[in-house]
């Protein structure tokens, strides 16, 4: 019996574990929409929610706003060489990066940014 219940607990955390931190997949958000805001984050990062707010704000029909936990997803954070949060990163319609800063950019600049992709 106490067998079964650790079988049936260690396939339900697996399922679970395999769930978390997975938003949404960068290649994804790039096909969607001509241009993606891709946002490296951290929960405990003040600055994060300042950088979510202004993506949020610059969010809309040809423009996308995904966010990626970096500790919950090193592999990502790795690929675009990730050190600290919060780091962003414009990407063009085909997934590449044109646009890059880390710390809280000023709006102007991403604005710019974003105008130069468009």
């Amino acid at each position: 019996m106490a067998v079964a219940v650790l079988a049936v607990a260690t396939i339900f955390g697996l399922v679970w574990r395999s769930r978390q931190g997975r938003l949404v997949r960068v290649a994804e958000a790039a096909a969607s929409g001509p241009v993606t805001l891709l946002q490296f984050s951290a929960p405990a990062c003040g600055p994060c929610r300042q950088v979510r707010a202004l993506c949020e704000s610059l969010a809309g029909p040809d423009v996308r706003h995904v966010e990626v936990d970096a500790a919950a997803d090193p592999d990502r954070s790795r690929e675009f060489d990730v050190l600290r949060t919060p780091t962003l990163l414009v990407l063009d319609a085909a997934g590449t990066p044109v646009w890059r800063t880390v710390g809280v950019p000023r709006r102007a600049d991403l604005e710019a940014a974003l105008a130069g992709v468009r």
